[in-house]
């Protein structure tokens, strides 16, 4: 363990350790693995009985710190700050056409804050407001123009809405029952005004032993580099509408593009699933297709689920385990 990243545990432990005796205290963790990968996946939470709530969090080399306080019943105050001291924007693998690049890596270390106001407009809908600064430390192996243009801090603005109509919901899977859709929009300035744009939809649903599930994405963004684009691959449940099955994490860096991905999962018994996953992805004149075959056995609050993927005639190992404990 490098001192970077023992400093920011020291300093994500302490933070967290400030909440009252009498909060609830939740630590979720999970190892994903790909072939040539790992990178952990830990989050401590901390609510509070009026619903606020301290967090603190490591996924892969960012570690996270944020507050949600309660403003009223239809307001929450939020603050976060995260900081990657290594392999920001997964600088460190970059991919062109399908191929590790070791020749266009770089470093990269990044550090942002964000302040918001979530406002709850309905039972099932929300818009979250928020500002954000940052700062971009990037490598002397980087090349010059993209060194210049991140040479000074930056700002910007976003905005967040969210419609969820959901009955049941797993995190560790990223498996829900109903429907939940996001959509976001960014607007920065820094050396130069870029923009992001992306909505996200996610669905599932449960018959009997079998429970099918599907998610759609769409983005799109102006004025982007390598540090800004958007980061779409990789065969973890947990990515969510962003990954392509079969592909590795952060394998496409794209300006726009689309994609869709579905599956399904059948218990074999209450504690063993079988698991089907498909995805189709579009970027301009880059299009692919990916499937994954994995298992997922349980074991008390744990989980294990081990798969392969296969895409463009390449095939990719994927494994996660996970947990999560309650604290007093």
């Amino acid at each position: 363990m490098t001192c970077k990243r023992a400093l920011a545990i020291l300093c994500f432990v302490s933070a967290t350790a400030t909440a009252r005796a009498d909060d609830v205290r939740v630590l979720t963790g999970a190892v994903l693995y790909e072939s040539g990968l790992a990178a952990p996946s830990i989050e401590l939470r901390s609510v509070a009985q009026d619903g606020s709530l301290w967090r603190g969090g490591i996924n892969g080399w960012s570690f996270s710190l944020g507050r949600e306080r309660l403003l009223d019943h239809n307001r929450r105050l939020i603050f976060e700050v995260t900081a990657t001291p290594y392999d920001a924007h997964s600088s460190k693998r970059i991919y062109r056409d399908g191929v590790r690049r070791r020749d266009l890596e770089f470093d990269d270390a990044a550090f942002t804050a964000r302040a918001a106001l979530r406002f709850r407009e309905s039972e099932h809908a929300s818009i979250e407001p928020g500002v954000v600064v940052g700062k971009e430390i990037i490598g002397n192996d980087a090349p010059a123009a993209l060194r210049d243009a991140w040479r000074s801090p930056y700002a910007g603005v976003t905005v967040t809405q969210r419609i969820r109509f959901i009955t049941a919901e797993d995190p560790f899977t990223n498996r829900i029952d109903g429907i939940n859709v996001t959509a976001t929009g960014e607007a920065y300035h820094g050396n130069r005004t870029w923009t992001r744009a992306m909505v996200t939809e996610n669905g599932g649903a449960s018959f009997g032993r079998i429970h099918f599930r599907q998610s759609l994405a769409a983005y799109r963004g102006s004025s982007l580099d390598t540090v800004s684009a958007f980061l779409i691959g990789g065969s973890w449940d947990l990515l969510g509408s962003t990954a392509v099955y079969g592909r590795r994490y952060a394998e496409f860096r794209v300006n726009r593009g689309i994609n869709g991905n579905a599956g399904a999962d059948f218990a074999i018994t209450r504690s063993f699933d079988l698991g089907l996953r498909v995805s189709a992805f579009r970027s301009g004149s880059l299009h692919t297709t990916g499937t994954l075959l994995q298992a997922t056995q349980r074991l008390g609050g744990y989980r294990l689920t081990a798969g392969a993927g296969r895409s463009n005639h390449r095939t990719t190992v994927v494994a996660t385990v996970g947990g999560a404990i309650f604290l007093r």
